[in-house]
């Protein structure tokens, strides 16, 4: 984990312990995941649009291609598209109460949207509606995208991600540890409890939510776990982690995982892992549903967001 992030996460921790004296669990070591291959990456310029890429083959291997959207957004957190192309992105570091636009072709920024709140951190949309999650708020907020007006708190938690569940309710990631199913009538259910500081969640189509973990102290005892909806282990994936952060599931069903500490992103499939990109402070990773393609964004000196826009095997 980057000084940056600990920074963040100590003062978000203050923040929430003012309206939740509750500590957080510790939730000891996670679970350990099959066996699988690891390949080596190689060195790689992301600054470019349209780099070339470092891969290893580990069987499932590939080559992930980058194409440079955006620059500047210090602390990409929050990262979405919408189906007529606007890139969201919520900045969590540096940017409270506002989310950036920018237009379909790279480099275009538009006007921000306001949408008041702390710190907005995920997102998500869906149909008409955009989702925020706020974890010094502790709120889920649901906008109308078109007006910006609010349409619902859906919860009033400490809410740091969010992914639908398929039906007609929400996953939720928080900031203490949890990972909660939030139904459209606004009842929450705990499904695991005692994450050790989690940091984003993907539901995979075999009926199970991808949670990475950054381990006790975001340097060691990282995980990435596939956990079914009534809170049992289904899959995990077995790395070397350090600090696994951003995830997303491709549409050929891969897992995508941004290995910040590492500085790699990484391609699970199959029971194989392969490093697909060495770069500079991987964070966060989202579906660009209107282009079947996956977004990345990166923190640090060189922040950026970027298209995958091949990784094929």
């Amino acid at each position: 984990m980057t000084a940056l992030h600990l920074r963040v996460l100590a003062a978000l921790t203050l923040l929430t312990a003012c309206s939740d004296p509750s500590p957080v669990l510790d939730a000891g070591p996670p679970d350990a995941g099959p066996s699988v291959d690891r390949g080596d990456a190689g060195a790689a310029d992301a600054g470019a649009a349209d780099a070339g890429a470092s891969a290893a083959d580990a069987g499932g291997g590939c080559i992930a291609e980058l194409t440079r959207l955006a620059d500047g957004i210090p602390g990409a957190h929050g990262l979405a598209r919408e189906p007529e192309g606007r890139l969201l992105v919520a900045d969590s570091f540096g940017r409270a109460g506002v989310i950036d636009v920018y237009g379909a072709e790279p480099g275009v920024a538009l006007a921000p949207l306001g949408v008041g709140g702390l710190r907005p951190a995920g997102l998500l949309v869906e149909g008409e509606r955009l989702l925020v999650c706020d974890p010094s708020a502790r709120t889920v907020v649901a906008y109308d995208r078109r007006t910006l007006a609010q349409d619902a708190v859906l919860a009033r938690v400490d809410a740091w991600n969010v992914a639908a569940d398929g039906a007609d309710g929400y996953f939720v990631l928080t900031f203490s540890g949890n990972l909660l199913r939030v139904s459209s009538g606004g009842s929450v259910e705990v499904v695991v409890d005692r994450l050790q500081n989690p940091f984003d969640l993907a539901v995979d189509p075999r009926g199970c939510v991808w949670v990475s973990e950054q381990g006790p102290d975001g340097d060691t005892g990282g995980a990435v776990r596939c956990w079914t909806f009534d809170g049992s282990v289904m899959d995990a994936v077995d790395y070397d982690w350090v600090n696994p952060e951003g995830l997303a599931v491709a549409g050929d069903g891969a897992l995508f995982v941004a290995e910040t500490a590492r500085g790699e992103l990484l391609r699970a499939s199959r029971g194989e892992v392969a490093v697909v990109r060495a770069l500079d402070l991987p964070v966060v990773l989202s579906n660009d549903p209107a282009r079947g393609e996956l977004l990345l964004g990166t923190v640090g000196p060189d922040a950026a967001i970027y298209r995958i826009t091949s990784c094929a095997p």
